[in-house]
C-alpha cells in the first residue's frame, strides 16, 4: 500500500508539469527540463534495483 502512496507522490507533480506545459503553455526552460529528467532516472534506477533485487532473493534491510 506504502509502495502505492510513494508512486502516486512522483506521478502527481508529474502530471502537473505536463499540464502546465502541454495545457497552460508555460514555458520550460532548459534547467527545469534537465531537473525533471534527472528525477525520473533516477526513480527509474531505484525500480530496477528494488526489481533486480527482489528476482534475485535478496534479503531486505531492516527498516530502523
Amino acid at each position: 500500500m506504502l509502495t502505492v502512496i510513494g508512486f502516486m507522490q512522483f506521478i502527481a507533480p508529474t502530471l502537473q508539469f505536463l499540464i502546465g506545459v502541454f495545457v497552460y503553455d508555460e514555458i520550460v526552460g532548459r534547467d527545469r527540463l534537465i531537473g525533471f529528467i534527472l528525477v525520473w532516472i533516477a526513480l527509474a534506477m531505484y525500480t530496477a534495483h528494488g526489481l533486480l533485487r527482489r528476482r534475485r532473493g535478496s534479503p531486505q534491510p531492516l527498516a530502523v
